[in-house]
């Protein structure tokens, strides 16, 4: 079933200028065999466990996994847990910067409007 963005992984994408409002969060199963990927990042390590082993057509450099830490399971105050997020949201982006060459926040936050990223990068392998 499709579930709502954890409200404050929203707040948080507005402090960089991303509104994820609207998005919704999707078991990558859903799109297996119905889209194409040339890679693959898992973040979490309760993903990794459940996301399929085999991707057809994706080589293994081309599958990533960057273990996170789940800040939705983060207890505390309500500013514990959005330090939480902010440091899994900053450590993605580090992890994306690394990745593509890109060093520039500013160029990710505003040159690609949150409608043109693809949908699969709100998806985890299985929403619980």
């Amino acid at each position: 079933p499709t579930k709502s963005i954890h409200p404050l992984a929203v707040r948080v994408m507005n402090e960089i200028g991303i509104d994820i409002s609207q998005r919704k969060a999707n078991s990558v199963r859903d799109f297996l065999g119905k889209e194409s990927f040339n890679t693959v990042v898992i973040l979490c390590p309760e993903s990794e466990e459940q996301c399929p082993r085999i991707w057809l057509g994706i080589s293994s450099k081309n599958r990533f996994h960057w273990p996170l830490q789940n800040p939705a399971l983060v207890t505390g105050t309500e500013e514990e847990r959005l330090i939480a997020f902010r440091s899994v949201r900053d450590q993605i982006q580090q992890k994306i910067d690394e990745w593509t060459g890109i060093k520039n926040k500013d160029f990710i936050a505003e040159e690609i409007p949150s409608e043109q990223i693809h949908p699969l990068l709100n998806k985890s392998c299985d929403q619980a």
